[in-house]
């Protein structure tokens, strides 16, 4: 059986490494921008790459996610009025590809 140790210390090496080579993230849309591409990459890999470049693009988009959380406060610039609470927007995919905020009943 596999542990979470392996991938988690290879996690940490790329968040070191990215937030040495970059600094912290400017905004929480740089952070949302950042992780996007690294999905894109994990994207592409899963579909025509190598287990191995599968696996080094899944660290990446994790050590992005971890450096968001680091970078972007948890209060501040950028709250918004009148949201529910949870401070996410629900995005749902348009038939045309491209993702579009839409407001739910529910208040989301």
């Amino acid at each position: 059986m596999r542990t979470p140790v392996e991938p988690i210390e290879s996690v940490m090496l790329e968040l070191t490494r990215a937030t040495q080579k970059f600094g912290p993230f400017a905004s929480a849309h740089e952070g949302f921008a950042v992780i996007l591409e690294e999905v894109d990459e994990l994207r592409e890999a899963v579909w025509h790459g190598t287990r191995r470049e599968q696996r080094a693009e899944a660290v990446q988009v994790a050590a992005m996610a971890i450096r968001f959380l680091m970078d972007v406060p948890e209060q501040g610039e950028g709250d918004r009025e009148g949201e529910d609470g949870d401070g996410i927007d629900r995005l749902e995919a348009c038939p045309t590809g491209t993702d579009e905020r839409v407001q739910h009943d529910d208040g989301g």
